[in-house]
């Protein structure tokens, strides 16, 4: 069986690979994610990445970082 890989989740491979893609919302330029052309993650380092929210706060952008390694973006409600 085929394993399906998401659409974000091909983006963020390329991103991790230091390649470029874009799909849909999402783009990576080898060293640097964004989404609706909002620059959430870039790399410093080969082992440090700066993540921000572009000031979204939606369950896709929570999905989309949650996709890095090393990343766990959580919600509280009414924040």
């Amino acid at each position: 069986m085929v394993e399906r890989i998401s659409i974000a989740q091909m983006v963020v491979n390329s991103f991790l690979n230091n390649s470029c893609r874009k799909r849909e919302k999402f783009r990576s330029t080898g060293d640097k994610l964004y989404i609706y052309e909002q620059e959430i993650a870039r790399k410093i380092d080969d082992n440090i990445m700066e993540i921000r929210t572009a000031n979204y706060a939606s369950r896709t952008l929570k999905r989309f970082l949650n996709r890095l390694p090393g990343v766990h973006v959580y919600h509280k409600k009414f924040q």
